[in-house]
């Protein structure tokens, strides 16, 4: 019972953390671009990808539950960045 309790969280924190860092990387490659081309990364296309990483998460509510707070942070980290 206790190995397959750290087993559980093991398999939702692996999967947590690699929707996480998808959304990172994907959020900074399109922001990139964006910038190459002259243009800001709107909410538009930050939202489609957020939809795009939450979808990945979306038969298991505890990996949904903790994919969706670490984005909100990152979104959080980076509008509070860019205010500085």
């Amino acid at each position: 019972m206790n190995q397959n309790l750290f087993l559980d969280i093991v398999d939702i924190s692996i999967k947590t953390i690699t929707i996480i860092l998808f959304f990172l990387f994907f959020s900074v490659a399109i922001g990139n671009v964006e910038e190459i081309n002259g243009k800001v990364l709107g909410w538009k296309k930050l939202t489609i990808l957020i939809i795009i990483s939450l979808i990945q998460s979306i038969r298991n509510g505890w990996v949904f539950l903790f994919s969706s707070l670490g984005i909100i942070v990152l979104i959080l980290y980076f509008w509070l960045l860019q205010e500085s």
